[in-house]
């Protein structure tokens, strides 16, 4: 499957429209729905942007012969990627103080609950 049809059924299930992931992703609606059609081949960059935006991995987008053309030091990088820590990182610097300071809260409330410890 194309990396465009990937993208838009990622997108889907997350139930989540072009707009809301291009805002998050930091890129043009047009570009992504360039993307998703296949008219246009989306960078690493732009791939982990998306699948940030999304709440995905770089991995549950690309299909196994992107792997193959890229450099390895950027294979590692994009593998390393934790897409629930940037994408909290990214919520995040959308609040004010206020926000900040309640989101820090919520999260020391969960780390209390045994069921969502490590």
């Amino acid at each position: 499957m194309e990396i465009g049809q990937q993208i838009r059924e990622a997108r889907k299930k997350k139930g989540l429209t072009q707009a809301v992931v291009a805002q998050r992703a930091k890129i043009a609606v047009n570009s992504l729905r360039l993307y998703e059609a296949g008219k246009r081949q989306p960078h690493l960059e732009q791939i982990r942007r998306i699948a940030l935006a999304i709440g995905v991995t770089v991995s549950d987008l690309v299909g196994s012969d992107f792997w193959s053309t890229l450099p390895e030091s950027e294979k590692k990088a994009a593998l390393a990627a934790n897409p629930y820590k940037d994408l909290i990182n990214s919520l995040f610097d959308q609040l004010n103080d206020e926000g900040q300071s309640k989101a820090v809260e919520r999260v020391e409330e969960l780390t209390e609950i045994p069921k969502y410890k490590k």
